[in-house]
């Protein structure tokens, strides 16, 4: 299993998206279904995810290139566990 390392988001993850996206609104969960993106040597990074959000019918809308900053961490119970500026 992977490990957590600081702000990042790992594969099956729970979200909320917490801006207003194409076909998403703002506070609807998912799970990330992707995870891509590179970390430079100079510290530098750009990771980025695409979510299936829980909306849309039954098989939800799956939308990628999303950056860590439109995404909030969340529980089962849909508690908020870390945000973005985490």
């Amino acid at each position: 299993m992977a490990k957590r390392s600081g702000n990042e988001l790992l594969l099956h993850d729970r979200v909320v998206s917490n801006v207003d996206l194409p076909g998403v609104p703002a506070g609807t969960p998912g799970k990330v279904i992707l995870l891509s993106g590179w970390d430079h040597q100079d510290g530098r990074d750009w990771q980025r995810y695409r979510v299936l959000f829980e909306v849309g019918g039954p098989n939800g809308t799956d939308v990628g290139s999303l950056s860590r900053a439109t995404l909030e961490r969340i529980d089962k119970k849909g508690n908020v566990l870390e945000g973005a500026n985490s």
